[in-house]
Protein backbone atom coordinates (compact mmCIF):
# COMPACT_ATOMS: atom_id res chain seq x y z
CA UNK A 1 0.00 0.00 0.00
CA UNK A 2 2.87 2.29 -0.02
CA UNK A 3 5.11 1.12 -2.64
CA UNK A 4 7.99 0.32 0.24
CA UNK A 5 9.36 -2.91 0.13
CA UNK A 6 9.08 -4.40 3.74
CA UNK A 7 12.77 -5.34 5.85
CA UNK A 8 11.33 -7.11 9.26
CA UNK A 9 13.11 -7.46 12.12
CA UNK A 10 11.90 -9.12 15.07
CA UNK A 11 14.25 -8.00 17.72
CA UNK A 12 14.35 -9.10 21.68
CA UNK A 13 10.70 -8.64 22.27
CA UNK A 14 9.74 -11.17 20.42
CA UNK A 15 7.46 -14.04 21.84
CA UNK A 16 9.77 -16.69 18.78
CA UNK A 17 13.60 -15.36 19.94
CA UNK A 18 16.06 -17.39 21.07
CA UNK A 19 18.86 -16.14 23.39
CA UNK A 20 21.53 -16.06 21.04
CA UNK A 21 19.30 -14.22 18.29
CA UNK A 22 19.05 -10.65 17.21
CA UNK A 23 16.17 -11.31 14.77
CA UNK A 24 13.67 -13.87 15.25
CA UNK A 25 11.46 -13.43 11.75
CA UNK A 26 15.01 -14.89 10.13
CA UNK A 27 14.97 -18.32 12.28
CA UNK A 28 11.89 -18.60 10.66
CA UNK A 29 11.20 -17.32 7.37
CA UNK A 30 13.40 -16.05 4.49
CA UNK A 31 14.01 -12.01 4.09
CA UNK A 32 11.53 -9.82 2.10
CA UNK A 33 14.31 -7.42 1.05
CA UNK A 34 17.51 -8.51 0.23
CA UNK A 35 18.29 -5.89 2.44
CA UNK A 36 19.42 -6.04 6.35
CA UNK A 37 18.40 -3.85 8.84
CA UNK A 38 21.60 -2.71 9.36
CA UNK A 39 21.56 -1.70 5.69
CA UNK A 40 18.65 -0.19 5.82
CA UNK A 41 19.75 2.19 8.30
CA UNK A 42 23.01 3.16 6.47
CA UNK A 43 20.65 4.60 3.70
CA UNK A 44 20.04 8.08 3.11
CA UNK A 45 16.07 9.59 3.63
CA UNK A 46 13.92 10.56 6.59
CA UNK A 47 12.45 8.19 8.88
CA UNK A 48 8.93 8.19 10.40
CA UNK A 49 7.74 8.12 12.97
CA UNK A 50 10.23 10.56 14.50
CA UNK A 51 11.33 8.59 17.54
CA UNK A 52 13.17 6.73 16.02
CA UNK A 53 16.69 7.15 13.59
CA UNK A 54 19.38 5.58 12.01
CA UNK A 55 20.72 4.70 15.62
CA UNK A 56 17.88 2.94 17.09
CA UNK A 57 15.82 1.49 13.85
CA UNK A 58 16.15 -1.90 16.40
CA UNK A 59 15.06 -0.76 19.51
CA UNK A 60 12.40 -2.28 21.93
CA UNK A 61 9.86 -0.93 23.41
CA UNK A 62 10.35 2.62 21.96
CA UNK A 63 6.90 4.74 23.23
CA UNK A 64 4.71 1.41 21.80
CA UNK A 65 2.20 1.87 24.31
CA UNK A 66 2.49 5.29 25.50
CA UNK A 67 4.68 8.80 25.06
CA UNK A 68 5.32 10.43 22.03
CA UNK A 69 4.31 8.71 18.68
CA UNK A 70 2.72 5.57 20.66
CA UNK A 71 0.23 3.23 19.14
CA UNK A 72 0.43 3.96 15.36
CA UNK A 73 -1.74 2.20 13.31
CA UNK A 74 -1.02 1.78 10.35
CA UNK A 75 -2.75 4.09 9.12
CA UNK A 76 -0.74 6.84 10.04
CA UNK A 77 1.94 5.47 7.53
CA UNK A 78 -0.51 5.94 4.70
CA UNK A 79 0.56 8.47 1.91
CA UNK A 80 3.69 9.39 4.19
CA UNK A 81 7.07 10.86 2.70
CA UNK A 82 9.51 9.81 4.28
CA UNK A 83 11.95 6.92 2.95
CA UNK A 84 11.85 4.66 5.60
CA UNK A 85 9.01 4.15 7.79
CA UNK A 86 9.28 1.52 10.75
CA UNK A 87 5.48 0.12 12.32
CA UNK A 88 6.39 -1.33 15.59
CA UNK A 89 2.56 -1.73 16.40
CA UNK A 90 0.16 -4.37 15.24
CA UNK A 91 -2.60 -3.24 12.87
CA UNK A 92 -5.52 -5.73 11.59
CA UNK A 93 -5.51 -6.17 7.68
CA UNK A 94 -9.48 -6.03 8.48
CA UNK A 95 -8.86 -2.01 9.68
CA UNK A 96 -6.10 -1.18 6.37
CA UNK A 97 -8.39 -3.10 3.52
CA UNK A 98 -10.80 -0.09 3.28
CA UNK A 99 -7.91 2.30 2.38
CA UNK A 100 -6.99 0.02 -0.40
CA UNK A 101 -6.25 2.27 -3.45
CA UNK A 102 -8.03 1.10 -6.76
CA UNK A 103 -5.35 0.19 -8.74
CA UNK A 104 -3.36 -2.12 -5.82
CA UNK A 105 -3.56 -5.76 -6.20
CA UNK A 106 -5.70 -6.41 -2.74
CA UNK A 107 -8.02 -3.72 -3.64
CA UNK A 108 -11.86 -5.48 -3.26
CA UNK A 109 -10.01 -8.31 -1.79
CA UNK A 110 -11.93 -9.95 1.61
CA UNK A 111 -10.26 -10.32 4.43
CA UNK A 112 -9.34 -13.71 4.53
CA UNK A 113 -8.27 -13.58 0.54
CA UNK A 114 -6.03 -11.11 1.51
CA UNK A 115 -4.23 -12.72 4.51
CA UNK A 116 -3.73 -15.70 1.60
CA UNK A 117 -2.54 -13.71 -0.89
CA UNK A 118 -0.22 -11.94 1.50
CA UNK A 119 0.81 -15.17 3.19
CA UNK A 120 1.40 -16.35 -0.51
CA UNK A 121 2.91 -13.28 -1.82
CA UNK A 122 5.44 -12.79 1.18
CA UNK A 123 5.70 -16.29 2.90
CA UNK A 124 5.70 -18.65 0.26
CA UNK A 125 2.82 -20.56 0.96
CA UNK A 126 -0.22 -21.50 0.06
CA UNK A 127 -3.60 -21.97 2.18
CA UNK A 128 -6.27 -23.64 1.68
Amino acid sequence: MTNRTPVVHWGQNSYYIDEDTDDAFGTLFEPLAPLSLAELAAEDGQIYPPKYHRGNLDAVGLNIWDGPNSRLSGLYFLNRPERILVSDFFTQIAELLPWVHAGHWLHGATVFDAIRLLYEKYLGGVLN
